[in-house]
């Protein structure tokens, strides 16, 4: 009988040592200059968070607006790590009462009348980038832009005049006024969609750019979030 509980002891013990808990740090960014640029969807930041496969992993949630300023308010909503001798019914409902919070902070947002006009968007991206360099577990940024550009970086509003110039030699006039740091095991998801055949061209555009502005970084960059369907 003791042998049985020593062997199930170190089981049990060899088994939490498998099961470890990580956090996931995420930012959101929400340009709110255009109608067309989605507004994000909480049960779409859901499936980034790995609560549902591992619910005692813990996430660190920020969320900002961006319009034609570079300093725009930052929220925080963040749930620390479980373990597995925690009540699994009470972590479950803690996890609930996070996806609520999440939900209720995105719907509030939504809900907000926006008169920005232009978009600042580099400066807080790579703040936000930064940031998320100083967390070990998974990084991720959630960005709900059309990524036209209105600051003293580069106005790309002016793409009949930027076209002319390549997105490398653009990028290469970027990298002399900011500093883009190394960015390591963070992938940047980039949600818009085009309904016009110019949205279309511009966005293009302006997704090369950024792929060239980002290539010596080692940030990952991905275009839509995959919904996931549950049979």
């Amino acid at each position: 009988m003791k042998r049985t509980i020593i062997i199930t002891l170190l089981l049990f013990l060899a088994s939490c040592q498998d099961t470890k808990t990580s956090t996931t740090a995420i930012a959101i960014l929400v340009d709110r200059t255009d109608k067309d640029i989605p507004e994000p969807n909480y049960k779409v930041i859901q499936t980034l968070l790995d609560l549902e496969d591992n619910p005692n992993n813990g996430v660190v949630l920020k969320f900002q607006n961006i319009g034609n300023t570079d300093f725009n308010p930052v929220q925080s909503i963040e749930i620390k790590e479980g373990s597995l001798l925690d009540n699994s019914f009470q972590r479950k409902s803690d996890v609930t009462e996070f996806y609520k919070a999440i939900g209720g902070l995105i719907k509030k947002e939504n809900n907000k009348n926006y008169s920005f006009q232009k978009s600042s968007i580099l400066y807080p991206l790579i703040e936000n980038l930064k940031a998320l360099q100083e967390h070990n577990g998974k990084r991720v940024l959630v960005l709900y832009s059309d990524l036209a550009e209105f600051s003293k970086v580069y106005n790309s509003y002016q793409l009949n005049n930027l076209k002319s110039r390549s997105p490398q030699m653009v990028a290469s006039d970027i990298n002399s006024k900011i500093e883009i740091p190394r960015i390591e095991n963070t992938t940047l998801y980039v949600i818009y969609y085009p309904e016009t055949d110019v949205q279309n061209d511009n966005f293009k555009y302006n997704l090369a750019l950024y792929k060239e502005l980002f290539k010596a970084s080692g940030l990952k960059i991905r275009i839509g979030i995959d919904n996931q369907i549950k049979y």
